[in-house]
């Protein structure tokens, strides 16, 4: 299986330090691409965590991660989320942003727009989230992406076109995420889901990251390396 990231040559991720983008990340240096990581630093408990992994990493392949601290954002939802759940934060408005653009200004469009803005500077094809089937369900996310594109040129105007925004596996389930990350030679041990609102250094197998990982690991047939509390 091969992702399809339209032929473009420079990249930025979103380096989450988990499992999706992970996958995302081997896929497109197997395939040429040159790539930056970008990660959102957050006020959870298990931040440290996610950050540890997308450094190591940066660190094991050698490319830039730029990492952006969004602390503010106190009630932040980033993790395994449907996409319309992960729009349900503390920054949600009935404003839209643009001329009629139709985009929500919430913590996931605001972290995305900063990655967008990053990718446009650092001159990059395109960005790349990791949303997953599951996500992705019972919602047009790639017209969602357009408008939020779209948005953007209409308030730099003057500047070129905005960087794409990719989801390479919206068609993929968790199961055949990790099993292309298994053909990928993905280390998952050094990948990070939970989302537990206490602080540690073990996957508390309870949340909804820990069952999301632990369910595509059992559906995958693939040996889950993580290391749970219960």
């Amino acid at each position: 299986m091969k992702l399809d990231f339209q032929n473009h040559k420079s990249l930025v991720i979103a380096l989450s330090g988990g499992i999706d983008s992970y996958v995302c990340t081997y896929a497109a240096l197997k395939q040429g691409i040159r790539v930056s990581g970008f990660h959102a630093i957050t006020a959870r408990p298990v931040a440290k965590m996610e950050r540890s992994s997308a450094k190591w990493l940066a660190n094991s392949k050698n490319f830039y991660l730029e990492i952006t601290d969004f602390r503010q954002m106190l009630e932040t939802q980033v993790g395994y989320l449907s996409f319309e759940a992960i729009a349900l934060d503390e920054l949600d408005t009935d404003r839209e942003f643009g001329d009629g653009g139709g985009v929500s200004v919430t913590a996931f469009t605001t972290i995305l727009s900063c990655m967008i803005y990053y990718a446009h500077i650092a001159g990059k094809d395109g960005v790349v989230v990791g949303m997953t089937k599951e996500q992705a369900s019972g919602r047009d996310a790639i017209g969602a992406f357009s408008d939020l594109e779209s948005s953007i040129n209409k308030l730099n105007p003057k500047a070129n076109s905005a960087p794409n925004i990719l989801a390479p596996l919206r068609s993929l389930s968790k199961q055949e995420i990790i099993k292309l990350g298994f053909d990928l030679k993905v280390p998952f041990e050094k990948t990070w889901s939970c989302t537990s609102p206490q602080q540690t250094v073990r996957h508390c197998g309870k949340c909804a990251g820990c069952q999301a990982r632990r369910n595509g690991f059992n559906a995958s047939g693939i040996d889950d390396p993580t290391d749970y509390h219960d």
